[in-house]
């Protein structure tokens, strides 16, 4: 039951989601953020950030052809953030 184990939360994306990108210091990306906010007694957040992709599908550097994305589906998540 949902209510009987914390709500996990899937952040995918790209470096801005990774917190590689526009002067993020490290632990200030937003995933990192999330959890804090919403405390780690409820919430699981997990970062599935990568760097270089895009949402387009079909290309080199699609997301969804990507290990981060299968592993933020093998998450199952009950929430899934996407940020690219």
């Amino acid at each position: 039951d949902l209510l009987d184990r914390p709500i996990r939360v899937a952040c995918a994306g790209d470096s801005l989601t990774l917190g590689e990108s526009g002067g993020v210091s490290p632990g200030d990306d937003y995933p990192t953020q999330l959890q804090q906010l919403l405390g780690n007694e409820n919430f699981v957040v997990h970062n599935y950030g990568l760097r270089s992709v895009t949402a387009i599908r079909g290309l080199q550097d699609s997301y969804d052809r990507t290990r981060e994305f299968q592993n933020s589906l093998e998450f199952d998540g009950d929430i899934y953030l996407l940020m690219l």
